[in-house]
């Protein structure tokens, strides 16, 4: 079986095989798969195996033996069935659902001190990663590099909630009962029923940028609000705790990112650089303090880290040289 699916679809059937709404074809492909990836075939197992303590272990093998197609359906359980029965379902999704995010930079760690109740699952990307996920609601989520969202078993109950940090596109499925919430750094919140917006929120930025694509949402922080409209940038300032917005005339440019542009409005060197050094895991560095503060704006290639520094250097006065471990930027 040729295995030339984007990595991406390959979670969306585990999802569906999770659910149950797998059909026979999508269960072999997803089985030649595994199959075929030792390192994949060693992670289910293992995290099957370690899954939970309230598992006995025949019951555990059977999940393993089920998604690997060791055994008929007809004679073992279905791994859906055994999922929706178990006690601990949050860990033990947490657990399958681990080695495929590997697959694509994705880590999901359950964080094993909170209790049933409150058992989060943290969904990270690590520097020069991106990612591509769905969550419980139907809501997608592209994480940008460097990047974190934790949500509880409580999510979609009475409301949708997650924790963020970093950068973030979200494409929030419509539900007028449920809001959906977004908790940054320093008590930021963003509230939405449906709509398509970024955000870019890292723990050690002084500020934190809010891009709708459409519908609205409603920003929150240090006792002061402001909400947005279709077209409109968002930027809070932490430190002098500021909100202002403004329109932008083409709010996809803030969203480039997900296929490799990127988007710059007089933006200083440090910032740009800050930014490199999270899509493509390298230290950057600069020469003086005076070419920290050179300012671009500009949409960039990010193809690769050689691309994105040439065209870089095109359009701004600076040099720069590049070694296994960093990049260093002069003034020209």
């Amino acid at each position: 079986m040729k295995l030339s699916m984007e990595k991406t679809e390959y979670i969306e059937l585990f999802e569906k095989y999770l659910n149950g709404t797998a059909i026979e074809s999508e269960k072999e492909r997803l089985r030649a798969f595994v199959l075929s990836n030792n390192r994949i075939d060693k992670w289910f197992s293992d995290e099957i195996a370690q899954s939970s303590a309230g598992l006995d272990a025949e019951l555990r093998q059977k999940m393993w033996r089920e998604i690997r197609g060791a055994t008929s359906a007809e004679k073992e359980p279905q791994l859906a069935q055994i999922l929706s029965s178990a006690k601990r379902l949050v860990r033990i999704a947490a657990a399958i659902l681990l080695p495929l995010a590997l697959i694509f930079g994705t880590y999901f760690i359950l964080d094993r001190n909170s209790t049933n109740r409150d058992s989060a699952l943290i969904i990270r990307t690590e520097r020069g990663e991106k990612a591509n996920i769905m969550l419980p609601d139907g809501s997608r989520v592209w994480l940008n590099s460097d990047s974190e969202i934790k949500y509880n078993a409580a999510y979609n109950k009475s409301e949708r909630l997650i924790r963020f940090s970093g950068e973030a596109f979200f494409e929030i499925k419509h539900n007028s009962e449920k809001k959906f919430i977004v908790q940054c750094a320093d008590n930021a919140q963003i509230e939405v029923l449906g709509t398509k917006f970024n955000v870019k929120s890292y723990k050690n930025d002084s500020l934190i940028s809010v891009v709708l694509a459409s519908g609205k949402v409603k920003f929150s922080a240090s006792n002061i609000s402001a909400t947005m409209r279709q077209s409109e940038r968002l930027i809070f300032n932490k430190n002098i705790a500021k909100i202002t917005v403004s329109s932008v005339a083409n709010a996809d440019h803030f969203t480039a990112w997900r296929n490799n542009r990127l988007r710059f409005e007089n933006e200083t060197l440090a910032g740009i650089a800050a930014t490199i050094s999270r899509m493509h895991n390298i230290d950057c560095k600069f020469k003086n303090e005076t070419v920290k503060n050179i300012r671009f704006t500009g949409t960039l290639d990010n193809t690769s880290l050689h691309s994105l520094l040439n065209a870089l250097t095109i359009t701004a006065p600076i040099t720069y040289a590049l070694s296994d471990s960093a990049v260093v930027f002069a003034e020209l």
